[in-house]
């Protein structure tokens, strides 16, 4: 049965679909409807984010309304993750804020929820909103015109103005209705210094995405180093080849890596090296295994007298009970000992001995794993091991 409690004053909870976490709503507002019965709201885009979301990742939210995205990003990125959620509209800013405490993420320290609007410059803006549907509010372009539209004025920041100069950001998910060009212009420079960022938006032609408009920030995205994939019904994802503009209603992916991205089958999950764990005594050599490309490199040279066999270890993730494949991506010389594991090791899963020519671990889970541990261990014969990603697949 489905879980729901209506608290008063126009404000319940709703366990989300799929998930043990809950969402605090507006029963006032159109989109709570299907919130309220339990029913999946937008699972393409939040499967495609939660495929490439990783542990300890760098998450912004933005137009996070009540907090579907930012909730359901929590069980990838863990505790070692942080995330920006910002919401323009103050009232529905106050759902977003609950949200945080029943989920209890408000305490911890690098997740942020923020009432500003996202734009490229920080300053006062208009904006607009419909208490009967929230999820349409938007900075003041002149497009509303019914009689319940609600005109305020709200803080608004460019991104590169507002986060940490040194922020490197992984996944963006921007729904601002129309406003996504603005906001994509300004965090040009934490687009510039994230190598892995990948930028989820919406293609929306009903809010004032004209032609023109898409043409501008599709050509504003690939000035940035950034290819555009289309987000298919199925979550499958297309190239959009350069040029191209969607004539029709989706979510776009920007990405630097659309090759790799579109072999990551939509019921997979990527795990970048970045979100492994590794031995001092490995960096302690003075070169340390993960590269700043974020590829995983290890040579034994130089490096024999260490008797520590874990190359690596993690990333500590909850994985449904189900049937996977693991998938190494990547080239080594020599034999490795990979091993599945949960409960800090103490429950062993699958383990294989495998060489280059046999990269894939078949493995189940009988229930709900919370603390997916993957451990490589390297053979004296091992020489070089180069891993771009780890991929769980459900098959």
């Amino acid at each position: 049965m489905h879980e729901y409690y209506y608290l008063g004053s126009e404000t319940a909870l709703t366990r989300l679909h799929g998930s043990e976490r809950h969402l605090c709503i507006d029963t006032r507002s159109g989109e709570s409807l299907l919130l309220a019965i339990g029913y999946p709201i937008e699972p393409v885009e939040i499967g495609v984010m939660l495929r490439f979301l990783a542990p300890g990742d760098f998450f912004i939210d933005v137009g996070a309304n009540f907090g579907l995205f930012s909730i359901m990003a929590y069980d990838r990125l863990g505790p070692r993750g942080t995330l920006y959620a910002f919401e323009a509209n103050p009232h529905t800013y106050g759902f977003l804020s609950k949200s945080a405490i029943v989920n209890r993420l408000h305490a911890l320290p690098n997740y942020h929820f923020i009432n500003r609007a996202v734009t490229d410059h920080s300053g006062s803006m208009p904006f607009v909103y419909s208490p009967g549907m929230l999820g349409s509010a938007h900075l003041d372009e002149g497009r509303h015109g019914t009689a319940d539209w609600i005109k305020i004025d709200v803080a608004a920041v460019a991104l590169d103005d507002f986060l940490p100069p040194e922020t490197k950001a992984n996944f963006v998910k921007l729904d601002i209705e129309g406003g996504e060009f603005a906001a994509i212009r300004g965090m040009r420079r934490l687009i510039d210094r994230s190598p892995d960022i990948r930028i989820l938006f919406e293609h929306y032609l009903q809010v004032g995405a004209t032609a023109e408009h898409a043409t501008d920030l599709l050509a504003l995205l690939r000035s940035l180093g950034l290819h555009v994939l289309i987000v298919k019904g199925d979550g499958e994802l297309e190239l959009l080849p350069d040029g191209n503009v969607p004539t029709a209603n989706s979510y776009l992916l920007a990405t630097r890596t659309p090759e790799r991205d579109l072999h990551i089958g939509k019921e997979a999950i990527l795990i970048p090296p970045r979100s492994l764990h590794y031995h001092r005594v490995f960096a302690d050599e003075g070169v340390p295994m993960l590269r700043p490309d974020g590829v995983f490199e290890y040579r034994s040279e130089g490096r024999q007298h260490i008797a520590e066999p874990a190359l690596f270890f993690g990333p500590y993730m909850p994985l449904a009970k189900g049937t996977y494949q693991l998938v190494l991506h990547g080239e080594w010389q020599g034999a490795v000992d990979i091993a599945v594991t949960r409960e800090l090791g103490h429950c062993e899963i699958a383990r294989q001995v495998i060489t280059n020519a046999d990269r894939q671990i078949p493995f189940t889970l009988h229930e709900n794993a919370a603390d997916i541990e993957i451990i490589l261990r390297k053979f004296p014969d091992l020489t070089h091991v180069m891993l771009t990603s780890l991929e769980i697949r459900r098959i």
